[in-house]
């Protein structure tokens, strides 16, 4: 069966690189060494980065702004296209481990290249505790690195990279997360290497 790598690129600024690594490491033993889709962003964050600023609409058409999010941390999953079977399971396991990003005082958004009507439907139809944001033109998407070079069954496409990024309350980067694997990817987040301590 085809797999994908779910890579560790960084963790929580609490983190130690020693931490990560290791996590990064347990997670790729996990995965097969054949078939592997291989990704590569065309912009690539770091541990520790100025989070790049956004201004998105959301499905009720309200205009969601980073810099409103000033002294609380944010995640940040991207997938590509709403009420699909694998965004559909991400999305729903941030619905249900959504307690867990509370707890952490965490505010959580799904972007996708999709319009505001198609999110409010998919919000809906799922009961979905958090917004998703639509970037059509995939300027955001770009900027955090989930646009980019893929390598499917032999053949090199450009598209959206599953990715999962947490930014900290004052503003950077604090965890990123590649080809991420769409069952747990929620409770992966809210258990991220290192402790979620600010």
């Amino acid at each position: 069966a085809t797999t994908t790598n779910e890579i560790a690129c960084g963790s929580l600024s609490s983190c130690t690189n020693r931490s990560w690594r290791a996590a990064a490491f347990l997670l790729l033993r996990q995965s097969t060494s054949h078939s592997v889709r291989i990704r590569r962003p065309m912009v690539e964050l770091q541990i520790g980065d100025i989070a790049p600023d956004f201004s998105l609409p959301d499905g009720a058409g309200e205009t969601v702004r980073l810099s409103d999010f000033r002294g609380r941390s944010v995640v940040l999953f991207f997938y590509p296209e709403d009420d699909t079977p694998g965004c559909t399971q991400q999305a729903c396991g941030f619905r249900d481990d959504f307690a867990a990003f509370r707890n952490l005082n965490a505010a959580v958004f799904g972007v996708s290249p999709d319009g505001v009507t198609s999110h409010a439907a998919f919000k809906k139809k799922f009961d979905l505790p958090f917004s998703l944001l639509s970037d059509p033109e995939k300027k955001v998407i770009t900027a955090y690195g989930a646009w980019g070079e893929k390598l499917l069954y032999g053949q090199k496409t450009i598209g959206l990279i599953r990715s999962s990024i947490i930014i900290t309350p004052d503003g950077k980067i604090g965890g990123v997360f590649r080809n991420v694997r769409t069952e747990g990817n929620g409770r992966r987040m809210a258990e991220a290497p290192g402790k979620w301590v600010w």
